[in-house]
């Protein structure tokens, strides 16, 4: 079975279509391969999905829920159900994590990966590293301030990975990772002025892509593989596509929406993520489709 973990946590009670976007968008692949464990605290109940969504609870239900940031809180959410679950789940099976209101799929992406014994990072542009903000800030906050750090050093110049798309080509892999995270960011929260002088404060500005860079780069793993951004097949991440055009001031992108399919510079990405950070000024900027009226459209007829 291939399954899809992704959280969504409400603002005030208020439920983003975005999540419906994304799981219309796994429904209409019509493949029965796939499942999706849906994090989620609001009040919708989801049951148009429910042959191939399981939604869980979050609304800190018995205490198990960790009181973190919502984007750091998934990794522990997703570790706690898999312990808890674990008889749900066969070694062969395979997982994608992914963002919940920001991402649509237009193809199956387990079947068009191919690595086995892998985990799979998908980076953000390639012209974009830590020195820019606000990734700079996430480690920054990360480790304690220490820019000089061999911690950060490491970290500074190499490509951004998305933590919003991650695969994993099996359950021990997926174990293995959940667990590596939550030893990496509970050591950073002891060494951490900002959590030890208010722990409500989660450690500044500190999110999950700055635990994740800096636990890839800094321990690097024969099961790791990084792919850049510009492959655009599996998985494109948009929003820093557009700081780069901006940069230039001009279109770096062929955004193309012809038969009900979205692709970049010809090619169908299996995963479009951030697609409204990048229509942000780039629709009417560059005479290009405005993407999020484009997919709201398509996947729930707004």
């Amino acid at each position: 079975m291939n399954y899809i973990f992704t959280h969504y946590t409400t603002s005030k009670g208020q439920h983003n279509f975005g999540v419906n976007v994304l799981l219309n968008s796994i429904k209409v692949l019509n493949d029965n391969t796939i499942k999706v464990i849906l994090f989620y605290d609001g009040y919708k109940d989801f049951n148009e999905y429910r042959d191939f969504v399981t939604v869980v609870n979050i609304n800190n239900a018995g205490g198990w829920i960790p009181e973190m940031r919502v984007n750091v809180q998934r990794w522990y959410l997703y570790r706690n159900y898999i312990e808890k679950n674990i008889y749900k789940f066969n070694k062969q099976d395979k997982f994608f994590h992914c963002d919940s209101a920001d991402v649509i799929f237009q193809k199956n992406i387990f079947n068009e990966i191919k690595e086995e014994e892998k985990i799979l990072f998908f980076t953000e542009n390639s012209e974009c590293d830590f020195t820019e903000k606000p990734h700079k800030k996430w480690i920054n906050h990360l480790h304690n301030f220490n820019w000089e750090g061999i911690q950060i050093q490491n970290i500074i110049k190499n490509k951004i990975i998305c933590s919003g798309t991650i695969y994993f080509s099996n359950l021990s892999l997926f174990i293995d990772f959940l667990s590596r995270y939550a030893a990496y960011e509970l050591n950073c929260m002891i060494n951490n002025d900002l959590f030890n002088e208010n722990p409500y404060n989660k450690m500044g500005g500190v999110n999950d892509q700055g635990v994740v860079n800096s636990l890839v780069y800094n321990f690097p793993d024969s099961t790791y593989k990084i792919i850049e951004n510009e492959t655009l097949n599996l998985v494109c991440t948009m929003a820093l596509m557009k700081r780069v055009e901006n940069r230039c001031n001009e279109s770096q992108y062929e955004v193309k929406t012809s038969s009900n399919i979205i692709s970049v510079n010809n090619i169908i990405p299996c995963v479009l993520h951030q697609y409204n950070r990048y229509d942000e000024g780039n629709a009417t900027l560059y005479n290009r489709p405005n993407l999020t009226k484009f997919i709201y459209n398509k996947y729930i007829g707004t």
